[in-house]
């Protein structure tokens, strides 16, 4: 293309089988006598055993996206590359990292389970985790980065842009800059409950009433009313059915070398993190029972500057 301009599509499909899937063997929906009390198992009055977790690999996931990518390679001390990103990843997974990946549901590094908080990763209902199929945690629909890099003018006393002590201040200095903006992540509506017969919390679900998820009238951004207590059965809200907040981080940096003496070499630069110093929201207060459901549960890092000296010498 004109310009020094370079356009790349690709499109990337990713398929992954026998994924790791956990279940509660044994436990059963809220308000419900518990049908485990003489366990078939072994034909005795003896309870079934419950209140573990029990792995197994049937879990599938898929994911695919089509990026565009325009690129200016280096010229006039000017280089950036701009990319959108659509995709989708869906999974069933305990585990999820799309396509065999190795990554938790709670955005971590794949872990067993824990009493304390196993982030929705178990099968709410341990006779049919197909039902857990949905959007994977890092699911992003839509994603843009911009990245920029500028190089002002090099040569004998600055003369490629201004010549004296002025081409002298300015001159080989590199200026970068990254954006990145996306749609939210996925998160699941949680109903603050341990399952009966075990230990486990943070894995059922509320009922879905039929009202809008969005549209509260008040400050919150997730409506409570769109959720109730489970009744009668396991709760029929969907795994990561509710869109997090959306995401964007602009981060830059400024560097260049002195020669203030013979073969001495003094290397400066400064960073900034968001350089804006927006406030980006992390992830919503998804406890359905909570006063501050709906409302922004972490906040990004406020902007933060970091400067280096490094002095070389041959």
């Amino acid at each position: 293309m004109p310009f020094a301009l370079q356009m790349t599509a690709t499109y990337n499909g990713i398929r992954g089988t026998h994924g790791p899937q956990e279940i509660l063997p044994n436990s059963y929906p809220l308000g419900e006598a518990d049908p485990y009390m003489n366990c078939p198992l072994t034909n005795s009055s003896t309870k079934c055993p419950s209140g573990f977790a029990y792995e197994t690999s049937g879990g599938n996931s898929i994911r695919e996206a089509g990026q565009l990518q325009l690129r200016r390679r280096l010229r006039s001390g000017f280089a950036a590359t701009l990319a959108y990103t659509f995709s989708k990843s869906i999974d069933d997974d305990a585990y999820q990292g799309g396509a065999g990946h190795q990554v938790a549901s709670s955005g971590g590094s794949a872990q067993s389970a824990s009493l304390s908080s196993p982030s929705a990763s178990i099968a709410q209902n341990w006779l049919d985790p197909r039902v857990e199929r949905s959007l994977s945690s890092f699911d992003q629909r839509q994603l843009l980065n911009l990245t920029a890099t500028y190089t002002s003018g090099q040569g004998l006393e600055g003369g490629t842009l201004l010549g004296g002590w002025r081409g002298k201040a300015l001159k080989e200095w590199t200026v970068q800059g990254s954006l990145n903006y996306g749609t939210g992540l996925p998160e699941t509506p949680l109903y603050p409950a341990a399952v009966p017969g075990t230990g486990f919390n943070n894995i059922i679900r509320p009922d879905l009433t039929g009202a809008s998820i969005y549209n509260s009238g008040t400050a919150a951004h997730l409506n409570a009313a769109a959720y109730s207590e489970p009744n009668g059965g396991w709760g029929t809200a969907g795994r990561y059915s509710i869109e997090g907040p959306d995401q964007f981080t602009f981060n830059t940096s400024m560097a260049r070398t002195f020669r203030p003496h013979g073969k001495w070499y003094l290397d400066v630069s400064v960073s900034a993190n968001n350089t804006l110093n927006h406030a980006t929201f992390t992830s919503w207060n998804n406890v359905v029972t909570s006063d501050q459901f709906g409302l922004p549960a972490s906040v990004g890092g406020m902007r933060s500057l970091q400067t280096s000296f490094h002095l070389r010498w041959q």
